[in-house]
């Protein structure tokens, strides 16, 4: 399987199943469309891009996210939706499209009460699968959006489970912070905290130290995200030409005034 393959696959397919973790998200931070623009990297060579976007939505009277990932390179397209409740980030429906090696890959699951339904479509054959649905899991497609709504701080670390639909799995992920870094992507030095992230794995985000956090980078092995550019409410958070730094304050001004959020967390 073709490493770029793997960087849609990666985020995150764990090892070890293991008991529930429990972790509850109060109000996340985003009140208006962000939409956040990568280099998806092999080693130094830039071989594709990819688009995460949150948008704040209403249907049938109830406050949602669309959560969209997007994946392109010349070998793989990734094309991910999620609606999740607003006030708790918890799943209702997700779809995956992926093309490969000229082959389509399909996945749907649906979050109902006690019942997950996961329709997967494969070039030869459709599968159904119901799973039991733990109360505090997160869908596998939205663990970057989670890990972006947490409260981090330098001793931060907690635990919640991740469910994997195209696999009909639940893992447990681990995230802690080791530390501080300044970042230096195409949208400019930033200063972060490096997240080490353990899902049978050991993967490392990079997130902003500035609230709300935002992913400035990701690395799984070789295959790297770096960002780019962001956007929030229409205005564009980035370099321009006579700019050498992404700075704290122009985050502060353009989003801290309109975004009241509480988050709680319970570690095991």
């Amino acid at each position: 399987m073709h490493k770029l393959w793997m960087l849609s696959v990666i985020l995150f397919i764990g090892i070890y199943p293991s008991a529930y973790a429990d972790y509850n998200v109060i109000a996340p931070p985003w009140e208006k469309e962000m939409i956040m623009v990568y280099d998806i990297l092999m080693g130094e060579v830039v071989v594709g891009q990819a688009n995460f976007q949150i948008k704040p939505i209403e249907r049938e009277g109830r406050a949602l996210y669309s959560l969209t990932k997007s994946y392109k390179t010349t070998l793989v397209e990734d094309d991910t939706n999620l609606l999740v409740d607003r006030f708790t980030l918890k799943p209702l429906q997700v779809s995956k499209k992926i093309f490969v090696k000229g082959q389509n890959y399909e996945v749907y699951a649906s979050y109902r009460d006690n019942i997950i339904e996961i329709l997967l479509k494969h070039p030869d054959q459709e599968l159904i699968k119901r799973l039991n649905r733990p109360q505090s899991a997160f869908d596998n497609d939205e663990v970057i959006f989670v890990l972006q709504s947490l409260s981090l701080s330098d001793d931060f670390s907690i635990s919640f489970t991740n469910v994997q639909p195209a696999s009909s799995d639940l893992w447990t992920i681990k995230a802690k912070v080791v530390g501080r870094e300044m970042v230096n992507v195409p949208a400019g030095d930033i200063e972060c905290y490096r997240v080490e992230v353990k899902s049978g794995r050991i993967f490392n985000f990079w997130l902003s130290v500035d609230k709300p956090h935002y992913l400035v980078k990701f690395e799984a092995g070789r295959p790297t995200l770096q960002l780019r550019k962001m956007e929030y409410g229409g205005n564009t958070i980035g370099l321009n030409a006579g700019r050498p730094r992404l700075k704290a304050k122009m985050l502060r001004e353009s989003l801290e005034q309109n975004i009241s959020w509480i988050l709680r967390e319970n570690e095991k």
